[in-house]
């Protein structure tokens, strides 16, 4: 009991001289980590100017956001559609859009559910469709033209000098799609319709190109009024895509979680050759021009036209990432989470316009959901402002 009652004694004098700033050699013996002091502000801060100095420029200058919350709600009876540039009309002004995109629709449509007929022209809109078939009638002049959209399919329809359309559900399941409007140069010409099939291979974590300008802006593909139908095409790196007149690239992708791709933008070779583009007569109203001009008018026209935004030095890129929609046509938050530059987060159903994007520049998108995010992406010339009336970005 002594020799226990010693050791105990001698371990508590070893606590209390610890206590009182003294060490015992065993505790000068032990090796301890190094503290590390905290940095001063200021230092913290020239080095972190240091770190900023050798960061990577970011390939866009600005960008604009569109929610999915902020989009325009259409309720045509039983068709649901949600119109990204929100306004009180049903087609694109004048003065909405970005550039040459005029519009972005995604519609719903139920089972044996219709799109009501509408009537345009001088307009690019290209339908993706999601999921099920749709069948709809183009009429121009006295004529019509029976057309079919599957799933994985993609229709190019250039309105032209007018046509008249609407589609319905074929199918018992409802049906899923999105609808670009691009807008065209002149001249006016007749419409034409093409189809192109997307393998699910080719846009699966890999942009696949469905639309591209002409290499000749002055080919006119339909110099009748009547409704001319394209032979089919397939979507691959050597095949051909839809022409446009127009100096715009249309990709569609389809990403898995954790997977990312770096998009290239168009050089600045290409944005030399863009066209004049098509200015509508200023009523305001509808994407609806007049197939004959008086003389007056066509004086004004031809001024209009004159005096559009020349193409910039830089390049504008619009993306945007298909809804989620529930069994009742509303849209849901889904599991698709786009990852871009600058901390740039986009979901299902948002849009974002990238500004004054630099030629050849890389954008890095990566999905960071926990499913895949399926998103169309347009690269399309920058636009200087040099009258007061024009309207391109």
């Amino acid at each position: 009991m002594g020799l226990v009652r010693k050791c105990l004694l001698s371990l508590l004098c070893r606590d209390d001289a610890a206590s009182s700033g003294s060490s015992t050699i065993a505790e000068q013996s032990i090796k301890r980590p190094p503290v590390h002091k905290h940095r001063s502000s200021e230092k913290h801060h020239s080095e972190l100017t240091q770190c900023t100095a050798f960061e990577l420029p970011q390939p866009f200058s600005d960008y604009e956001s569109y929610s999915n919350a902020s989009r325009l709600y259409l309720n045509m009876g039983e068709a649901h559609i949600f119109k990204t540039f929100p306004s009180d009309a049903l087609v694109p002004l004048e003065d909405e859009g970005v550039g040459r995109l005029k519009g972005v629709y995604e519609a719903w449509i139920p089972r044996r559910g219709a799109v009501t007929r509408d009537r345009l022209s001088g307009v690019y809109t290209l339908v993706f469709l999601n999921s099920s078939c749709c069948e709809g009638t183009i009429s121009c002049q006295n004529t019509s033209h029976t057309r079919r959209i599957r799933k994985h399919y993609v229709q190019c329809l250039y309105a032209g000098t007018g046509v008249r359309r609407g589609c319905g559900l074929v199918g018992d399941s409802p049906c899923t799609g999105i609808e670009l409007w691009i807008k065209g140069s002149l001249p006016v010409t007749g419409p034409w319709v093409q189809s192109m099939y997307v393998p699910p291979d080719e846009r699966l974590n890999k942009l696949c190109l469905v639309a591209a300008p002409r290499s000749d802006f002055t080919k006119v593909f339909n110099a009748g009024n009547s409704l001319m139908e394209r032979p089919d095409l397939t979507a691959g790196p050597r095949n051909s895509v839809f022409e446009l007149d127009s100096d715009v690239y249309i990709y569609v992708c389809r990403l898995s979680p954790c997977s990312s791709i770096c998009y290239t933008a168009a050089s600045a070779v290409r944005s030399k050759s863009e066209p004049p583009m098509y200015e509508f007569p200023r009523i305001h109203r509808a994407a609806t021009i007049s197939t004959t001009l008086p003389g007056t008018e066509a004086a004004a026209h031809m001024h209009r036209r004159l005096r559009s935004p020349k193409p910039g030095k830089t390049r504008s890129v619009y993306i945007h990432v298909y809804s989620n929609f529930a069994k009742d046509g509303r849209t849901r938050t889904g599991g698709a989470r786009l990852m871009l530059p600058s901390s740039i987060q986009l979901s299902n159903g948002d849009g974002i316009h990238l500004k004054n994007v630099t030629p050849a520049a890389d954008i890095n998108i990566k999905n960071a959901g926990f499913d895949r995010a399926q998103f169309i992406l347009i690269d399309m010339p920058g636009y200087q402002d040099d009258s007061d009336d024009a309207r391109s970005i």
